[in-house]
């Protein structure tokens, strides 16, 4: 198991309850993690993960595949950014950037 910080950058619906999550880690650069079982109704198993979050991540690397999320903790939510357009639009150009950048390494 591996333990980082991340931003999320991306929630993706994955299959009828599972999620892939997207972001930045200061540990591990850009991280691709699935949450199995993330959005079954009445389950709050991951209820942190939202865009632009910063959150301490326990996840488990695997070969081949995504690495899967364990567990999920808030450390800061940037939700209010969410309610002025225009500092969501500058996060999401922020969010591209650096995604393009770490696709160019």
């Amino acid at each position: 198991m591996t333990r980082s910080s991340v931003i999320i950058l991306r929630r993706t619906d994955y299959r009828e309850s599972d999620m892939i999550v997207s972001g930045v880690s200061p540990d591990g650069g850009r991280l691709e993690l699935i949450a199995y079982g993330a959005r079954k109704v009445g389950e709050k198993k991951f209820p942190v993960v939202d865009l632009f979050a910063e959150l301490e991540v326990e996840f488990e690397t695997a070969e081949n595949e995504l690495s899967k999320l364990r567990e999920a903790e808030l450390l800061t939510s940037f939700a209010a950014g969410a309610e002025d357009l225009a500092i969501f639009r500058l996060a999401g150009k922020i969010g591209t950037f650096i995604r393009s950048e770490e696709r160019r390494v």
